[in-house]
């Protein structure tokens, strides 16, 4: 599996599918891998699809440098790994905070992703207790990613959502939530699962991102700018 070098260190990914396809880009949360998308990705597969799945800096196979891995530090480290692999769209895939780098990095440089799913994962502002407080140094870009996914119609976006169980983040409250205050936002309804979703219910998970990207076309030949 490929490793590239980011930023004096590196970060190993997966990667399959059409080699000249428009990117599917996996983000795993913390403290996790791409291990997790193991199930997933080769259901996703399909003519069309590029499929990467990093690991996280300091985490998986990449490397570990003597950094505190903060938000910051992922959002930086997965720019250089999109710059050194040349990707400038792509559509994203994230699960825990993997789900807000990809919100961050659609925030921060609209144009680049084509699509947005996500499941389990940070998606609006919280207020006191709410906030997990090893996530609070990242408030301010919530709130930043919050407006776009508001105001960004245009970007197809996808809400896996499963029926509470084990350390679930996303609720039927939290569901309703998106639903109200996320533009262009689909839901997908699917069986029990804990806060792994992708490990809990992978075919399932595969299953809807799959529909969803073929309903809106971001993989199919001759779609790509």
């Amino acid at each position: 599996m490929p490793t590239v070098p980011v930023l004096g260190s590196a970060l190993h990914h997966r990667e399959s599918g059409d080699p000249d396809g428009l990117p599917f880009v996996f983000l795993h949360g913390n403290p996790t891998s791409s291990h997790l998308w193991r199930d997933v990705l080769p259901s996703v597969a399909a003519p069309g699809r590029r499929l990467l799945a990093p690991d996280l800096i300091g985490m998986g196979d990449s490397g570990r440098p003597d950094l505190a891995c903060s938000f910051d530090d992922h959002a930086r480290h997965l720019d250089a790994w999109f710059d050194a692999l040349g990707i400038d769209e792509a559509v994203l895939i994230g699960h825990d905070w993997g789900g807000a780098l990809a919100f961050d990095r659609a925030a921060r440089l609209p144009g680049t992703v084509r699509g947005l799913a996500f499941t389990e994962t940070i998606f609006k502002p919280l207020v006191g207790d709410e906030f997990p407080a090893a996530g609070r140094q990242q408030l301010a870009r919530v709130e930043h990613y919050g407006s776009w996914l508001a105001s960004s119609p245009h970007v197809p976006k996808l809400l896996a959502a499963f029926e509470p169980g084990p350390g679930v983040m996303t609720d039927r409250a939290a569901v309703a939530w998106c639903e109200e205050n996320i533009a262009g936002l689909e839901v997908s309804h699917h069986g029990l699962a804990g806060h792994h979703s992708p490990e809990d219910r992978p075919g399932e998970l595969a299953a809807a991102i799959s529909s969803w990207a073929d309903r809106h076309g971001p993989a199919r030949p001759g779609r790509r700018a």
